[in-house]
């Protein structure tokens, strides 16, 4: 049975890969039309959404790595991120859904 972290990214993934598609036909199909603007939008704001779910998994391994008893450090080199940005995604700092860049 995956784990509910391993359905969210599979979620986020489905979600982008739907939208992606429907977006590159409406644009190559009309590039200037109103149906390009709108299936442009939809894949903004599905990028939107999957940023913020898989910003959820990444919050939910690292919580889960301390909850094991692994120190903030641990979690950095295990991950390959900063002992900082470890620290951070633990607190949630960054969840900010108006500036996704703070996600990563």
């Amino acid at each position: 049975m995956p784990s509910p972290t391993d359905t969210r990214t599979q979620k986020a993934l489905s979600l982008l890969d739907r939208a992606h598609g429907t977006a590159t036909t409406a644009v190559l199909s009309a590039p200037d039309s109103p149906a390009a603007f709108r299936a442009a939008t939809e894949l903004q704001e599905a990028f939107r959404r999957a940023t913020l779910d898989l910003a959820a998994v990444r919050r939910q391994v690292v919580i889960d790595m301390r909850r094991r008893g692994f120190s903030h450090a641990e979690v950095a080199e295990a991950l390959g991120i900063s002992r900082g940005r470890a620290q951070q995604i633990s607190q949630g700092k960054g969840l900010n859904p108006q500036d996704p860049s703070a996600l990563f």
